[in-house]
C-alpha cells in the first residue's frame, strides 16, 4: 500500500476499502496502477517509484518541451504561457514581498517576477536546473530548511501531486511562513472534462504518470491543506489548456492541440468553452489559496 494511501486513511479522508481499480500501468512504468476512490473520487497511484534521487538525477526536467512516454520515449509537447499567466494572475501576492517558489523547475516563473518581489527565491531537487539558476545569480535550495527567510508567500505550481509525504512537506512550509502569509497551489484536477465526462482512453492513458501520486478534487486538496494547519480562503476551478487541445484528443487521440491550432480558435469560443468547464466544476486545474492561521 502507497504512503498516500496510509495518509488518506490517517486524516479520515477514505479508507482502502473504497479504492477500486481505474487504470492498469501509468504512460511510463507499467507496474504503477491508477486506482479511484469511489466515495470521493479522487485518483491514487498502488505504488511509488520516486523519490528525492529520483528528481535529483532526472534529466527530463532540465529539457524544454519533453514529456516522457514508456521506455523513456520523449515526444516534444509546446509549453503553455503558464509563467507569463501567473506572474499576471498573482501579482497581489509577490509584489513588494518576500516569496518562495517551491519546485521551481527551470526557473521561469522566478524570472518572470523577481523584478517586482522584495526577494525571490527557489527550491529545486533536479541538480541541473539548480546549477543553472544559481549561475544566473539565483538562490536556489534542495530544501525550505536550508534557507533562513520568513516568506510572505510560497507558490506550489504542479508540486503538491508529487511529494511522497505531502502533509510533512506542508506543514516544513507553514513554518517558513510569516503569520498570515499566503500559500498558492496549482494542481491537476481529478474531474478533468476529458476524464470524467468525455472518458477518453487515450487520455487516461496519457496524463497518469508515475510522478502523479494522487489527483485531488476540490473536497481533497482543502482536506490536505486544513490537515496540516492552513486556512482555506479559495479554491478556484481553471482551465490550462485550451478548447484546441481538446479538439485534438478526440480527433487524434494526442496531447498538442494547442500548438496545431494555435491562434485559429475564436477568443468569444474559447472564452466560453472555459466558463463552460468551470460552471460544471471540470476545469483540468485547481488552484488553491490558504494562509498560515
Amino acid at each position: 500500500m502507497s504512503i498516500i494511501i496510509s495518509l488518506l486513511e490517517e486524516i479520515g479522508f477514505t479508507n482502502i476499502d473504497n479504492l477500486d481499480l481505474f487504470l492498469k500501468g501509468t504512460r511510463d512504468n507499467p507496474k504503477v496502477n491508477v486506482l479511484k476512490c469511489k466515495e470521493t473520487g479522487i485518483y491514487i497511484l498502488d505504488k511509488i517509484f520516486t523519490n528525492e534521487k529520483y528528481y535529483i538525477n532526472n534529466k527530463i526536467y532540465s529539457k524544454r518541451d519533453k514529456v516522457l512516454l514508456k521506455d523513456n520515449k520523449e515526444i516534444s509537447t509546446k509549453l503553455l504561457s503558464d509563467n507569463e499567466r501567473r506572474s499576471k494572475q498573482h501579482k497581489q501576492f509577490y509584489e513588494g514581498r518576500i516569496v518562495c517558489d517551491f519546485g521551481c523547475g527551470k526557473g521561469d516563473f522566478i524570472r518572470a517576477i523577481k523584478n517586482k518581489s522584495k526577494k525571490v527565491i527557489g527550491i529545486e531537487l533536479n541538480s541541473i536546473n539548480k546549477k543553472k539558476l544559481e549561475n544566473e545569480g539565483f538562490e536556489i535550495f534542495n530544501n525550505i530548511d536550508e534557507n533562513q527567510d520568513q516568506f510572505d508567500t510560497i507558490f506550489l505550481n504542479h508540486v503538491l501531486e508529487h511529494l511522497t509525504d505531502p502533509v510533512g512537506i506542508l506543514e516544513k512550509i507553514k513554518m517558513k511562513l510569516k503569520p498570515g502569509g499566503d500559500l498558492i497551489v496549482e494542481v491537476p484536477h481529478a474531474d478533468d472534462f476529458l476524464i470524467k465526462t468525455l472518458d477518453l482512453e487515450a487520455f487516461k492513458k496519457f496524463t497518469f504518470w508515475s510522478e502523479h501520486l494522487i489527483l485531488h478534487n476540490k473536497n481533497s486538496l482543502k482536506t490536505f491543506l486544513e490537515y496540516a494547519g492552513f486556512k482555506t480562503y479559495n479554491i478556484e476551478y481553471f482551465q490550462r489548456y485550451p478548447i484546441s487541445n481538446h479538439f485534438y484528443w478526440i480527433k487524434k487521440g494526442l496531447p498538442g492541440g494547442h500548438e496545431k491550432f494555435d491562434g485559429i480558435i475564436d477568443k468569444e469560443l474559447e472564452k466560453s468553452y472555459n466558463n463552460y468547464l468551470i460552471n460544471i466544476k471540470q476545469t483540468d486545474t485547481l488552484i488553491g489559496y490558504f494562509k498560515k492561521i
